[in-house]
């Protein structure tokens, strides 16, 4: 990874991974909740991005973690990265 800036996405924004911080109080770090979902870029485009993005709505409604809305334009987000 030479070259490449480091970046962490935490409360709707960008940030460099030196500067993540986790609250003492997040329920992650208290209690282990967590999810998430992988998937391929090619061309600078996420292969089947909506389906990502519906199985991990779907997931934190299992577990009960609320859905930030700003992920509800996650495709913007992903091509701020690419």
């Amino acid at each position: 990874m030479s070259g490449a800036q480091r970046v962490v996405f935490l409360d709707g924004q960008f940030l460099p991974a030196a500067w993540a911080r986790v609250r003492a109080d997040d329920r992650g770090l208290l209690f282990g909740d967590g999810l998430f979902e992988t998937f391929c870029a090619f061309n600078q485009r996420v292969y089947l991005l909506e389906r990502h993005i519906r199985r991990l709505r779907d997931s934190a409604a299992a577990l009960g973690i609320a859905f930030p809305a700003y992920l509800d334009s996650a495709d913007e987000l992903v091509a701020q990265l690419c």
